[in-house]
């Protein structure tokens, strides 16, 4: 059993690092169900702190950091665990609804460890080509030079 507190700790600095589920919170952290659910309630005390807040999709997330980089990290890496290698910068921008470009350089600001993935990486995983088509499809649409 935790000491009262640590629990609530070791669920902040989690919560720091990116936005996260309960179930996630109970499998990173090796908590209780009951204990991950006490400590995310509104009246628990990072609440009330001013800590954590709930996300619209339902994730929890610690307060004061950006709530772009935290969403740049989790795109991320959903998007590596879908792709089995780093994203392209075009791939996520699709994600993430801004252009390419600005996606690289907060991929950069983010994600210190991050490299673009050389072509023939990209070449070898079909599904990752086909993301990166419709990441490059969104942007055209929303330059406005092509109607659909």
């Amino acid at each position: 059993m935790e000491p009262k507190g640590d629990a609530a700790k070791k669920i902040l600095e989690r919560l720091k690092k990116g936005p996260t589920t309960p179930k996630q919170l109970q499998d990173d952290l090796c908590l209780s169900h009951s204990t991950v659910f006490h400590n995310l309630r509104k009246d628990s005390i990072l609440f009330k702190l001013g800590l954590i807040e709930q996300l619209e999709d339902g994730k929890y997330a610690a307060k004061g950091s950006s709530s772009e980089e935290a969403r740049i990290r989790e795109s991320y890496s959903s998007l590596r665990r879908k792709l089995l290698r780093n994203p392209s910068s075009e791939e996520l921008a699709g994600q993430i609804q801004k252009t390419p470009a600005t996606t690289k350089v907060l991929l950069f600001k983010y994600i210190p460890e991050y490299r673009e993935p050389a072509e023939d990486e990209i070449a070898s995983r079909p599904y990752g080509r086909c993301l990166q088509v419709v990441a490059l499809n969104r942007q055209v649409r929303k330059a406005g030079l092509r109607k659909e």
